[in-house]
């Protein structure tokens, strides 16, 4: 994979700032509104350690008025910019356009892993002028989709690293990946998704580049990863089931699905992993490329698996509650509304003249 290089970091950047600097004359609008304005978690006044008990817009997640938006790194940057320059506009906006250029960047790297040094320039130059980003960027509360992003990309690229040269399995780039996806899980809730972008990364792109592994020490070490993994699985399965369910069964019923269900059960977690004990202790001709995708992906599962666990524990296993404060259009004035019927009306009235 080649580097970025210095140039192209400028020119990435001069970009960005040449589409949006007259963003930074921009005032707070819509929602900057009640995420800025009104959102005390930002005066320093207010313990930081409300940023990890209120939602987005400053509510108590324990009331039943909260929107349930959990992301406490991005209060925590309006609290900085809050720190500098108080409410004054320009600050905010300032930091949404780095935080797209250092977006556009990381996207670079990305699409270097899959295109060569000029189209992906040419893609990462696309995706800085695109214009899908301008709400995300002039918005101060789009700052949300702008630090998600950064971590996702660099949780990704973590990930890729996680293979050595020997092909064996590097664990520090997968607790660095863990660790960024939670960040970016913390900045804005669609952050998590990145781990399907990881599974499937390691079965259609990782696992056609290892081949059959026949060194015993790769064997061995992923023998024994196979076999830690199981263990906590195991132990995670005996903390949660009778957990988990409670913690869901808004959900699962709000979709009429039955997580676990009782009774007859022809499939269960302890039967699968005694398959995959039976699958590590078994021949030394088995596929321990395929292992070794199998024990990333598992380490994944669980650790969005807690992920989860931990949000719905925030939300207190409550459903969102959207009030037209919020979303003012659920609501439109009456007389709003009466006067656009009018205009409607008479424009009809003089087509038909």
């Amino acid at each position: 994979m080649a580097a970025v290089s210095w140039k192209e970091m400028l020119l990435l950047t001069g970009l960005v700032v040449g589409c949006y600097w007259n963003s930074l004359a921009c005032g707070f609008a819509f929602d900057d509104v009640s995420a800025i304005l009104d959102n005390k978690d930002l005066r320093p006044s207010t313990p930081v350690r409300n940023l990890f008990l209120n939602d987005f817009w400053g509510t108590p997640m324990a009331e039943e008025r909260s929107h349930k938006s959990y992301r406490p790194l991005t209060v925590f940057t309006f609290r900085l910019n809050y720190l500098f320059s108080e409410l004054s506009a320009a600050s905010y906006h300032l930091l949404n356009v780095v935080l797209h250029a250092v977006v556009c960047v990381l996207f670079l790297r990305v699409t270097r892993l899959f295109l060569d040094g000029t189209f992906s320039l040419v893609a990462a130059l696309l995706f800085a002028v695109h214009p899908i980003h301008t709400e995300a960027v002039t918005g101060v509360v789009g700052r949300a989709e702008l630090l998600s992003s950064i971590f996702l990309l660099a949780a990704f690229l973590a990930y890729t690293k996680s293979t050595g040269a020997d092909h064996s399995i590097v664990w520090a780039p997968i607790a660095l990946t863990v660790v960024l996806v939670a960040a970016a899980t913390l900045c804005k809730e669609q952050g998590i998704t990145v781990v399907g972008i990881c599974c499937v990364h390691e079965v259609f792109v990782a696992q056609g580049d290892h081949g059959q592994l026949h060194s015993p020490s790769v064997r061995a070490h992923t023998q024994g990863a196979m076999s830690s993994v199981i263990c906590v699985m195991e132990v995670l399965w005996k903390l949660v089931k009778g957990e988990l369910r409670q913690q869901l069964m808004p959900y699962t019923e709000a979709f009429n699905v039955d997580l676990m269900p009782q009774g007859d059960q022809k499939f269960t977690l302890p039967m699968l992993l005694d398959t995959l004990r039976q699958v590590v202790q078994g021949k030394d001709g088995f596929p321990y490329a395929l292992l070794q995708t199998l024990v990333k992906l598992i380490v994944l599962v669980i650790s969005t698996l807690l992920l989860v666990i931990v949000r719905v524990q925030v939300i207190q296993s409550q459903l969102p509650v959207f009030t037209s404060a919020l979303v003012p259009r659920l609501r439109p004035p009456p007389r709003s509304l009466a006067q656009r019927h009018k205009i409607r009306a008479r424009s009809h009235e003089g087509a038909a003249d």
